[in-house]
């Protein structure tokens, strides 16, 4: 079926000041794009990211942090071949996305019948297990900014249908219909 998400690569932008982000302010709440990422496989890593950490994180445990740090994405495939990877483009697509993005970028889950949304720094560290992770700029949230909660049931099924996607991370093909969620905008059509 179809996933809800884009099949879209990260272009570089100049980062805005969230750090005078303010909740109230829908005005200050413009986006580039917005990506959906699943915190692990089976979600193993959301309540952590989410209750606890503040960050997002990332598995492909055999991509090397140095490489991707530092865009050698040609020594990412050869790194990933090796380990048993099948679906290189979108895989180093995927993982490329978690490395370039600003913090522009909404990133977006779902976590406990809510959707979750933060912005976050482009500051990656891998972890013992080789994962890698990158801070939420504030933390993750799970209302709009009028303070009502994001609740599933409440979402368009075209924007639930991400929960979807097999991989880690796409593109939000409801992108005008999240980022209006999120002011508290949104039209009642769903």
């Amino acid at each position: 079926g179809e996933s809800g998400c884009r099949k879209e690569t990260v272009a570089g932008t100049t980062p805005k000041n969230w750090k005078t982000f303010e909740m109230s302010k829908t005005t200050d709440f413009n986006p580039d794009k917005a990506w959906f990422i699943k915190l692990g496989e089976g979600g193993k890593w959301e309540k952590e990211c989410i209750e606890n950490s503040n960050s997002l994180r990332l598995g492909f445990n055999a991509a090397p942090h140095e490489f991707c740090s530092q865009g050698k994405w040609n020594e990412v495939r050869e790194s990933l071949k090796v380990a048993g990877y099948k679906k290189m483009t979108d895989t180093i697509r995927q993982i490329a996305c978690f490395y370039k993005s600003d913090e522009n970028i909404l990133w977006v889950t779902f976590y406990a019948d809510r959707l979750w949304w933060c912005f976050s720094k482009r500051e990656i560290i891998q972890l013992p297990d080789k994962s890698k992770t990158r801070p939420a700029i504030d933390k993750w949230h799970s209302v709009d900014l009028k303070g009502n909660p994001l609740s599933t049931s409440q979402l368009s099924g075209k924007l639930l249908r991400v929960q979807r996607f097999q991989g880690t991370i796409c593109a939000i093909k409801e992108f005008d219909y999240l980022v209006r969620k999120i002011k508290g905008v949104a039209r009642s059509d769903v």
